[in-house]
């Protein structure tokens, strides 16, 4: 769609226009994405999984590949992967409500 409009441009004003839609078009893709990444970083923390360090890891690589900017969390996720289940949970349900008060305020 953005190809189709750009070759229609005839104005200095409508390529400034494409192009900041074009940025904030990519902002908002990449803020989307990352919360889908934050979602799936929490769905593989608060499961009891014996091999979730190898996944936490390809979830990494995938987000890098992406060029996924790294959102604070994310610095987190892999520590938290490293402790038993037990110990897991409590912190993941604080991280959890944290998010929710951001969110909602």
């Amino acid at each position: 769609m953005l190809k189709r409009v750009e070759s229609e441009i005839t104005t200095v004003e409508d390529a400034e226009f494409l192009e900041t839609a074009k940025k904030n078009l990519h902002a908002y893709a990449m803020r989307h994405i990352g919360r889908a990444f934050d979602h799936g970083f929490l769905d593989l923390l608060s499961k009891d999984s014996p091999d979730l360090p190898k996944k936490m890891s390809q979830l990494s690589k995938r987000m890098r590949e992406m060029e996924v900017p790294v959102f604070q969390s994310a610095l987190i996720y892999p520590y938290l992967g490293f402790l038993n289940y037990t110990f897991r949970r409590p912190l993941l349900n604080a991280l959890i409500r944290c998010k929710l008060r951001k969110q909602c305020s």
